[in-house]
């Protein structure tokens, strides 16, 4: 078996815990009772911590590390002094009563071991623990809700257990923004302008406010448009294809991708990722393409309670298909009612944005958002496409079906000429390989007694692409002798050799990167499927190489909103092959999707 990683691993544990809990409700509660994490599954450092050293340093600059990790792991749940947290039972530091035990000790356990419906924050050290704590006490209990602060003398800091650590210092890099994701990344992006930022938020807001107007695309494939080594957060210039919609959201250039401002990233809640940077153009939510069989662009996608649209149109109108990946060349396969389309976006010039199209046999003249109206674009490669504004606030494009099959070239956002077109099927067929480095672990075989064994082998966290390596999901191959393996950030590794009797270490392989939060894996009759939070995608190696050259949507029928939330885990499937996962809700708020 793997070893997860010690957070997936504690989090698994919690549903076991819970369970057991929920079965001794009859029986009086001692307050270890409500603990989530017994003793023995803390890491060994929390036996030798020296609680009053860090009681005692409660510095300004402390207190303000504190606070960076009350916005980014507590004020979801919790709120602020101005508004609650999403969880209606959770305390509000300003005016609340705690249950547990308002002491920095208790409140540490709290922290450490979780309370009834509390988990356990086992990302945070101690010293990070505390730094919040002292957060706490100094911003909401001291001033707002002085009946809580606790007073903390001599003699209670000489009660505490004893110790002399004060466990492992907090990482201070950034491993989300160094990390190579490859050329492009799926996620959900907010295409952000200066005038976006700037913006007030209203009075009484929700915690998870969405502004009008607000650029999101939800379902966004992210790629990096000029060429270079460390993949997308490496760049200077990107775009942005909706796959739900079939529209380029934007285009933007700048020094930084995105804010990194996500749980899946920074660990922030209550947070969706924003560009930086100034968008070279923008494309308001909703079609891409105008629907052949009326030519109108009303939204025909799924309404929200809120009113906001969301998941992809009707297959018949528009179906997203996939990936393809070449080298560092990306092509997006779809169709557009019956005809067959190849796009790639390129930097044209050095930081203007083209747009690649090969359009196969259609029965219907085709007209396509370009970007907002007044962005300037032209077109090359068929004098009978025009380019015109339909008053719907969109410069647009039509395509005469009489001129299909057509390969065209569009210059957006900037005055530059389009370049010449292209033949995007060159690139269909597989590219080299990206990643042909092979890492390796140590493996540990098992010894337990009786029946059950399991083996234990080191996740390779340290290899050439700084993947973060958070294994979400593993799946077998049909001889046992291979894992396939996904991890939260976006990758996909085959792990050779585990059935090896004499080997000690196993061998990993990169097949795939760039997808979203995927939580789940399985193999169907040699194909893998993976499950993200955008989609089921089924990964194909079209030139047997190892790696992924197409990257297939599978299924994407369900809806995602900007929510941080919304996770698709796990992949199972049936005798009859049919698929399924678990989607999650949007932490105790009002769902918005089905």
């Amino acid at each position: 078996m793997i070893a997860l990683p010690s957070r997936s691993l504690l989090l698994a544990a919690l549903s076991l815990l819970s369970l057991q809990l929920s079965a001794e409700e009859s029986k009086p509660a001692k307050p270890s009772d409500l603990m989530l994490l017994p003793l023995s599954a803390l890491p060994e450092y929390e036996a030798k911590i020296d609680h009053a050293r860090l009681i005692g340093d409660a510095s300004r600059k402390v207190t303000k590390q504190g606070k960076n990790i009350y916005q980014k792991v507590c004020f979801n749940c919790h709120g602020d002094l101005t508004q609650p947290g999403s969880i209606p039972n959770s305390l509000r530091f300003g005016q609340g009563e705690f249950q547990h035990g308002n002491d920095p000790h208790t409140m540490y356990q709290t922290i450490t071991r979780g309370w009834r419906s509390m988990t356990p924050q086992v990302q945070l050290t101690p010293i990070e623990k505390y730094a919040v704590i002292h957060f706490i006490r100094d911003s909401y209990l001291k001033k707002h809700n002085k009946s809580q602060y606790f007073k903390v003398t001599d003699s209670y800091l000489k009660s505490l257990p004893e110790g002399s650590d004060l466990g492992p210092l907090p990482v201070s890099n950034d491993p989300w923004s160094v990390m190579n994701y490859g050329p492009f990344l799926n996620g959900t992006f907010e295409i952000d302008s200066k005038s976006h930022r700037d913006a007030p938020k209203p009075k009484g807001a929700d915690v998870d406010y969405v502004p009008a107007g607000a650029n999101i695309a939800y379902k966004a494939i992210a790629t990096r448009l000029d060429q270079g080594t460390g993949g997308i957060a490496k760049g200077k210039n990107w775009a942005a294809f909706e796959h739900d919609t079939l529209r380029v959201a934007g285009a933007w250039s700048g020094q930084g991708f995105i804010d990194w401002q996500s749980i899946n990233f920074n660990g922030r809640h209550v947070a969706r990722p924003r560009t930086i940077g100034e968008p070279l153009f923008e494309t308001a939510d909703g079609p891409g393409w105008a629907n052949p069989a009326t030519g109108k662009f009303d939204d025909l996608r799924f309404e929200g309670l809120d009113g906001r649209r969301f998941g992809p149109l009707p297959k018949n109108w528009a179906h997203f298909k996939g990936i393809y990946k070449n080298g560092q060349q990306l092509v997006l396969s779809y169709s557009v009612g019956d005809a067959q389309i190849l796009e790639q976006h390129q930097l044209n010039g050095s930081n203007g944005f083209a747009r690649q199209l090969n359009i196969g046999k259609s029965t219907k003249d085709l007209t396509l958002r370009l970007a907002n109206e007044g962005t300037p674009a032209s077109v090359l490669g068929h004098s009978s496409v025009k380019i015109h504004s339909n008053n719907d606030g969109f410069v647009c494009a039509t395509i005469p079906a009489a001129s299909t099959p057509v390969n065209l070239a569009f210059s957006i956002g900037d005055a530059s000429a389009p370049p010449d077109p292209v033949d995007l099927k060159l690139l269909t067929h597989g590219g080299p390989a990206q990643w042909p480095q092979i890492v390796e672990s140590k493996l540990k075989r098992g010894s337990q007694a009786g029946a059950f064994q399991w083996d234990e082998f080191t996740i390779p966290k340290d290899n050439p692409w700084k993947s973060r390596m958070r294994t979400t999901g593993v799946d077998f191959s049909a001889d046992g002798n291979s894992a396939i393996v996904c991890c939260w950030d976006g990758d996909v590794w085959q792990v050779d050799g585990i059935t090896d009797a004499k080997a000690s270490t196993v061998k990993w392989k990169r097949i795939a990167s760039g997808l979203y939060q995927p939580l789940g894996i399985k193999l169907v009759n040699g194909d893998i499927f993976v499950s993200c939070r955008d989609q089921i995608v089924r990964l194909n190696d079209l030139n047997g190489d190892g790696e992924t050259d197409f990257y297939e949507n599978f299924n994407s029928d369900h809806q995602v909103t900007e929510h941080f939330h919304e996770f698709a885990m796990g992949l199972q499937s049936d005798q009859a092959n049919n698929l399924y996962y678990a989607k999650s809700g949007r932490h105790a708020r009002p769902p918005l999707v089905a």
